[in-house]
């Protein structure tokens, strides 16, 4: 029996390898716009915390617990005392 050489795919295989290669794309997409929205977030967040220290006249040295409290960061040598 004589090996028949295929020169082209079926055109089922070839709609299957396109949808995977649109799937890709769009989890792709969904990624990139799921990082964005993160980088988003984190921007506001940070603007946010950023209006209540400049609201309550708080710098570098102050903390805020998840009760509200402020406090004032330990640093190694306060810590040592």
């Amino acid at each position: 029996m004589e090996d028949k050489k295929v020169n082209k795919i079926s055109e089922e295989d070839r709609l299957t390898i396109e949808l995977a290669k649109a799937n890709r794309k769009v989890a792709l997409a969904n990624a990139e716009k799921a990082l964005a929205q993160n980088e988003a977030a984190e921007a506001q967040y940070q603007n946010l915390i950023l209006n209540v220290y400049i609201k309550y006249g708080l710098n570098f040295e102050n903390t805020i617990d998840e009760q509200g409290n402020i406090g004032v960061k330990q640093n190694e040598q306060n810590k040592a005392e």
